[in-house]
Formats: C-alpha cells, structure tokens, sequence
C-alpha cells in the first residue's frame, strides 16, 4: 500500500487526522463504549415503539385523507398537502434536529418532539379549515414527528457496535408494524367515532412517546488508567504561569485556597512568604525577584495567585467541555450507520471496541485564535457550539461538487417523490372501485407486513460477503416501481394485495439500505454529512410528490396519472443508480492519481479501489 508522509503522520496522530481537540487529560477520558446490550435492549424496544408510532400515523394517512376530503370539501391535490407538509417536514428537519440533539440531548428533544407533536394533531380538530389544518397538523405535527424520529435513528447506534445490525434491524420493522396496525385501527376509530375523535386518540397514543424519550438514558464516559504523556499545548500555557498544575482539582482544594487567600489578607502574612497550605500555587515560580517592600510583595502574590486561579479554572472549564463533548452522539462518525461494523475498514483496523469508538469520535477544533471563530462575536452561538457544529457537518453543501453524491442525492429525491403516493391514494382509489373502507385500509396493512418481512432479510442478506448492496437496491426500486405503474390495470382485491405485497418490499429494501450505501460510496468519514443532505432532499421531494398527483387526478379524473408518476420516479431512482458503482471508481482512481499515486501500477491502484470501494 502506498502512503505519503503526510498520511504516516495522520496515521500517528489520530486527534489531529479528525479535527479533534486536544485535551490534557485526553489520555484519561474515552468516549462511552456502547454495552451492545443490557439496557441497549430497552432503547432498541424504545426506537421501535417510536417507529411504530410515527411511521403507522404517517402511512395511515390515506385513511383520514377520505374525510378530510367530505369534511373540508377542498380539492384532492390541496388536501394532500396536509399528509406532504407532515412527511416532508419530519424528513427535512434532520440536520437541525440532529444539532438539537447533540446539544440537549436526544432524551429532552424526542420528549418534546412528542408533546408537540401530540398537541398538534389535538388542536387540528379545530381547524376552520383546509389552511389551518395543513400548518397545524401538518406543520407543526410534522416539526414534532421530526424531534422523534432522529433521536430513535441516533440511540439506536449509540448504544449497539457489534450487534448494531440486529439492534437496527428490530428498530426499524416498528415502521412495517406501525402501518399494519394503525391503518386498521384508523379505519374502526373512523366507523365509532367521527375523525375528530380519532385523532384525539391518535394524539393521546403519540403522547406515549414521553414514555419512550424518558428512557433515551446517555451513556456515561469510561476513564481509563492515568498514564504519563508529554505535557500538551494546553498544559505548557498554565505552566507560564505555574511550573505544576495538580493532576485533578477538587472543589475543597478550591475553598482551601479562598480560606488561605481570605486568612492572608488578614493577618498580613507578616514572614513575607506565602502559606504552605495554599495548594493552587504552592509551585509557582519564585520569578519575582527579591523585593524589600513587604506591601509589593504581597501584591505580587494576590497577583500571581490570582492569574494561578483564572488559568486553572479555565483549564478545569475545558476539561469539562470535553468530558461532555465525548458524550455528545453526532460525534462519533458512524452515529447513522445501520449495517455491521465488521464490514467497515475502520473497525478492522481497531477490532477493539473501544479503539474503534475512539478512532470514530470526531469533536470539531476550536479556532484558534478567537478572533478567527464568528461564534467568539455573539456568545449565544458559543454556547451552542455543539448544536452548530452537527448543523455545519449536516448541511455540507460541498458535497453537492461530488458526483458520486449527486447521482444517489437524486436518486432518492425521486424516490421520495412516489414513495408517500401509494399510501395517500391507495385507499381511496381502492373505495372508487367498490371496495369498502376496511378492505382498502387492509391493502396498507399488507404494506406494512410485507415492508417488516423485507427489512429483516435485507438487513441479513446486506451482512453476506457476496451481497452487493447497491444492485439489491437498484432492483428493489425498479421492481416497485413497475409494479406502481401496473397499479392502475388492477381490477380487483387480490391483485391490489399483490400489488401492495410487491411495493412495500421495494421501500424496505430502500430504507434499509440507505446508509450502508452511503459509505459504500463516499465512506464513513462523510457519512453524517451524506445523510443530513439526502435527508433534506428527501424531505423537499416529500413536500412536492402527493400534491402533483393529486393534481394529476383533477386533469384524469382517475388516479392513473398519479401512479403512473409514483412509478416512473421509484423506477429512475433505482436505474441511474446502475453506474453509480463505476463513477464512484472511476472517481477514487482520479483522487489516487491527484495524491500523488501516477507512479503506482494499475494493478496496485486496482486493488487500493477495490479495498476502499468493495461493499
């Protein structure tokens, strides 16, 4: 394998090769080691409640799309938006949840995602109208939705490694368990109530989530054994001041020296030395000189024990900011990864656990000097750092230049676009053709069993050797979508079933997928910010996709147009997919070359693609 210089010394210095900051007591904190079960288990169960809830209200939405529709009596394509706004916003608000989240958090942001989201859809029954409906239920419920679904997604890998496959694989069915319960039980809350009153019930269930924030529980960090290191720039700044910092600070320390200082200030210190119980700057340097002014020389000591206490307090202050930031999830490069970690190049080069964890935590370097970091102008933003900085690495639009990214970006942005069509039209096209309520919320019940099965063996059939993950997903879309467009020459029961079957295995094997494909592609190091833009992409193409085909239903007077629309976008977003795997090689080749590997064989820059670019 070839390597540069330069790649040896990164290779030496993890901390500086991912822009973290260096601490003094970096040696003696670690990040938290996920326990790969024992209470990992009841945040999986917790993830896949969540799941359950908001993906069952999100799919079930076809069913209160009919009364919406009676009720309001406003066009087919106007009341979609109201199931849009509510797929689109929980989608598109990934990046600013996920900085709310590192900063709070994910247990206080999914409690208040819940409360929310549950107060919404209570006050939605109040709507005058259309309008008001779509930014209460949809707005505002879809915000809430949001602060669910990305603490789910993130818990879940913060507290499994090795079993995070399993782990995420359970997780996820709660989405195909969600819209086989809900539609049904939508469908009987309509028949006893009106939809005022499921919806009140409906709002009652996702206050459940409370429930299942509370138990979001953080890991705490491990301390590892001290060991002697080179003092660190940090620690060389304090010793400007004193020759010898104490290795830990305890707050009796601290009051000890205030006493001393406030007994100093008392008596006079008539010796002209300074007290030996004085602990913070008992090894400060005697510097000063010899003064014959007892008053000078007291003066001198306040100073310097004062400029003593600022640099230690500072120090303590900074210790403490990493101690926190070690716990903060969107650190850790690999907080969205679904798949194995054994497939991952990074865990083979640490099969430890914990030096893997510690080799995947990345906390962003301050600037230095202050003057050079805007968030030094206005205190809010520094105090939110944390929040700002996922928020950056979430909305990396210099991503957009990567044509690798851009090609799977758009790929799922027509995904999106015709994957909420099926579920909002489905069960009214299903009522037009003489079939009953019931048997036309059974059809999403069926989408949901079957999008469960595929999830559970996707997430097998993705650990095999001989899996090619990209080829599996391209199928699946093409597959789903052609059988969208066949949707509208479907006479009877029994071919929608079938149909229904076919199409919520195409979305399962997409969802599952989604990030392995992403480091498939671009690599782990850039997966949270792949994410967060596919995320947003998802999510504007989520606002727009239902609204149109609906729009197409006023020109038809039918829905064929609509699923036709729905196809043809699932279908492309799988076909231009199919050279993706060669742009992405034919792009780590010409990123060789620029780093200076010409001089390499074509054999040996073979292999090094194949290393990095292999599923």
């Amino acid at each position: 394998m070839v390597m540069t210089s330069q790649q040896e010394k990164s290779n030496k210095d993890p901390e500086r090769a991912n822009g973290t900051s260096t601490s003094p007591d970096a040696s003696v904190l670690r990040p938290p080691v996920p326990p790969d079960g024992g209470y990992g288990w009841v945040i999986c169960a917790a993830s896949f409640l969540a799941s359950v809830i908001l993906d069952g209200v999100c799919f079930s939405f076809g069913i209160f799309y009919i009364e919406f529709l009676d009720y309001y009596g406003s066009s087919k394509a106007k009341t979609s938006w109201v199931g849009s706004v509510l797929n689109g916003m929980y989608l598109s608000m990934g990046p600013l949840v996920g900085g709310l989240a590192n900063k709070f958090g994910c247990r206080r942001v999914a409690i208040i995602g819940s409360l929310m989201a549950s107060a919404s859809l209570f006050l939605s029954t109040f709507s005058p109208n259309i309008d008001v409906l779509i930014f209460v239920y949809g707005a505002l419920g879809g915000f809430g939705f949001g602060l669910m679904y990305l603490p789910a997604i993130v818990m879940v890998g913060y507290y499994f490694e090795k079993r995070r496959a399993l782990a995420t694989g359970i997780a996820v069915c709660g989405s195909g368990i969600g819209a086989f319960v809900f539609a049904p039980m939508c469908e009987k809350l309509l028949e006893w109530y009106d939809w005022k009153g499921a919806t009140w019930i409906i709002s009652g269930i996702i206050l459940h989530g409370c429930v299942l924030g509370a138990l979001y529980r953080p890991l705490e960090h491990e301390k590892a054994p001290r060991t002697a290191s080179p003092p660190s720039t940090e620690r060389k700044r304090t010793q400007s001041a004193c020759e010898q910092r104490p290795k830990e600070l305890q707050p009796r320390d601290i009051l000890r020296a205030r006493v001393s200082e406030s007994y100093d200030n008392s008596t006079g210190a008539g010796n002209g030395s300074l007290p030996e119980d004085k602990l913070i700057v008992q090894g400060c340097q005697q510097s000063m000189g010899n003064l014959n002014s007892k008053d000078t020389e007291e003066k001198q000591q306040m100073c310097m024990s004062k400029s003593c206490d600022e640099a230690m307090f500072k120090q303590i202050h900074k210790d403490k900011q990493r101690e926190d930031d070690l716990k903060r999830p969107m650190y850790r490069k690999d907080i969205f990864y679904s798949g194995s970690i054994d497939n991952l190049p990074e865990y083979k080069e640490n099969p430890d656990v914990a030096s893997y964890v510690q080799s995947v935590t990345s906390i962003p370097r301050d600037q230095e000097p202050e003057k050079k970091d805007p968030c030094a102008r206005f205190p809010f933003l520094k105090r939110c750092k944390s929040c700002t900085d996922t928020i950056s690495e979430m909305l990396d639009f210099s991503l957009l230049t990567d044509p690798v990214f851009c090609v799977y970006g758009f790929s799922c942005f027509l995904c999106m676009a015709g994957f909420y069509i099926p579920f909002t039209y489905l069960p009214h096209h299903a009522t037009k053709m003489g079939l009953s309520l019931e048997e036309a919320a059974f059809l999403l019940s069926i989408i949901g069993i079957a999008n469960t099965i595929a999830r559970v063996l996707c997430g097998y059939v993705s650990d095999q050797p001989w899996a090619d993950c990209l080829v599996i997903n391209n199928v699946a879309l093409m597959m789903g979508g052609l059988a969208t467009i066949l949707c509208p020459f479907c006479y009877n029961y029994a071919m929608l079933a079938i149909y229904s079957a076919v199409f919520g295995v195409g979305i399962a094997v997409f969802v599952s997928l989604r990030s392995i494909i992403m480091v498939d592609l671009m690599g782990l190091g850039r997966l949270t910010n792949a994410f967060g833009m596919v995320t947003m992409c998802q999510g504007l193409s989520a606002f727009i996709g239902a609204p149109i085909a609906g729009a197409l239903y006023g020109i038809m007077g039918d829905y064929s147009l609509s699923f036709y629309m729905a196809g043809i976008s699932l279908f492309l977003a799988g076909a231009i997919n199919i050279p993706l795997r060669r742009l992405a090689r034919w792009q780590k080749e010409k990123r060789l070359k620029d780093s200076g590997f010409d001089e390499a064989s074509p054999v040996e820059i073979s292999l090094m693609v194949e290393e990095s670019v292999k599923c």
